[in-house]
């Protein structure tokens, strides 16, 4: 049987990770490291480190503003941040 999964990039919240059990798991392992979050999916040429975007530049902040406060919210249970 063929693999059924496909990537799909989407912004941090919308695809299938458990951000509070993630951080949860990290908080009963004493992760103290850095986070970091990458954003993978299309934002107007941010997302592959270009030099000139195609996006404006308030949507491609907003976007990585966005994915910054879900982290925190996804968090927020945990203490982690």
């Amino acid at each position: 049987m063929a693999n059924p999964w496909k990537v799909k990039y989407v912004p941090l919240g919308q695809g299938n990770i458990n951000l509070p059990m993630f951080a949860a798991i990290l908080k009963e392992i004493n992760f103290s490291g850095p986070i970091e979050i990458q954003a993978e999916y299309p934002n107007g040429g941010a997302e592959n480190a270009q030099d000139k975007i195609t996006l404006p530049k308030e949507i491609v902040l907003g976007n990585m503003k966005r994915d910054r406060l879900t982290l925190k919210a996804g968090f927020a249970a945990s203490g982690l941040l």
